[in-house]
């Protein structure tokens, strides 16, 4: 059966298959269909598909005489073109070559605040303030000495120096050096007893490691239920003694104020008489003259106090936040370049 659409009516018909090679009538509209012959698909020379019987088609090439393209020849005075070589590839980026870093250990972290502790009450016993006119250090005096309102013993000889160093002890008959009597700071009271409990609360935090076993403290019961919050409490504590020295040293010391007291008494004593802007600058002047005179000033020992106290705050917060990341990995700081 051969299926042949017939270009007259565009219908699909089919027709017998000895209808194959002839023109047959359209059983649809009855005009004739060219149907086309029966053949069979083969292989022809070359490649290909060729009808049975049909000569595969002569191979390509040049005609007889053709002469072979080439490329043409540049003109005359015309130099080709050369581009520069290329630039070398760079060089594969290796990342940081050098660097230092170290793990938050509490092998060696649970001591840094005892150490800081102790340095700060052993800083308690050098100078804080000091009378230093020249660059050189007439009187000094260091926490405890602030606090009991007497300073270092050396004085310069001379009038003048006698009589403000009996002054400074409460010894001035005639002003100004009535108004120079040293004065205790008694903010460092509270901050002095609390550096020592300091001290000894963060050693026996590191010798008992479990006060139910610990001979010492083997009978307080109530201890080793609080004993998982010492870290809190040490810190609270630490906060609050870094928080006292670090006021009083914005107030200044017990030397400090005396000798401004001493320097501005005839200030304060005319500013009570209501003078006008330009007494009161020449006034402000003079004291100013007489202060820096004296050149009285905190040491860096005051400095080297407060960043121990805020190391040994740090490290106590340190040692918390590992103690509530236990069974996890250390955290390690690593800087390079």
């Amino acid at each position: 059966m051969i299926r042949q659409i017939c270009l007259s009516c565009y219908k699909t018909v089919e027709l017998a298959d000895d209808a194959a090679g002839k023109d047959v009538p359209c059983p649809s509209c009855g005009k004739p269909i060219a149907v086309p012959a029966k053949y069979t698909a083969g292989v022809a020379e070359g490649g290909g598909l060729a009808p049975a019987g049909v000569a595969a088609p002569p191979a390509t090439g040049p005609r007889p005489g053709a002469t072979a393209m080439t490329d043409p020849a540049a003109p005359p005075g015309l130099k080709a073109e050369t581009l520069p070589p290329p630039p070398p590839p760079l060089p594969a980026d290796t990342g940081p070559t050098r660097g230092f870093g170290f793990a938050l250990d509490p092998k060696w972290l649970d001591w840094v605040p005892a150490a800081c502790l102790v340095l700060a009450f052993v800083l308690s016993f050098f100078p804080w303030a000091e009378m230093k006119p020249g660059g050189y250090a007439v009187m000094t005096q260091n926490g405890w000495e602030a606090l009991f309102a007497s300073k270092g013993d050396y004085t310069p000889k001379g009038d003048e120096w006698e009589k403000l160093d009996a002054g400074l002890a409460g010894k001035g008959d005639t002003d100004p050096y009535k108004d120079a009597t040293l004065r205790s700071d008694w903010l460092l009271l509270p901050y002095l007893l609390l550096v020592w409990v300091l001290v000894l609360l963060s050693a026996a935090e590191r010798v008992v490691r479990d006060p139910a076993t610990f001979p010492l403290t083997a009978k307080l019961t109530f201890l080793p239920p609080l004993w998982k919050w010492r870290l809190v409490l040490l810190g609270g504590l630490a906060v609050l003694a870094f928080l006292l020295v670090w006021f009083q040293s914005l107030q200044g010391f017990s030397l400090q104020k005396s000798i401004n007291n001493f320097a501005y008494h005839e200030y304060n004593k005319k500013l009570a008489e209501g003078p006008t802007d330009a007494q009161k600058r020449e006034l402000g002047i003079r004291a100013g003259q007489t202060a820096g005179r004296y050149a009285v000033q905190q040491t860096g020992w005051v400095n080297l106090l407060l960043l121990a106290h805020a190391a040994a705050v740090v490290a106590m917060a340190g040692r918390f936040w590992l103690t509530s990341r236990e069974g996890k990995p250390l955290p390690r700081l690593d800087v390079k370049w």
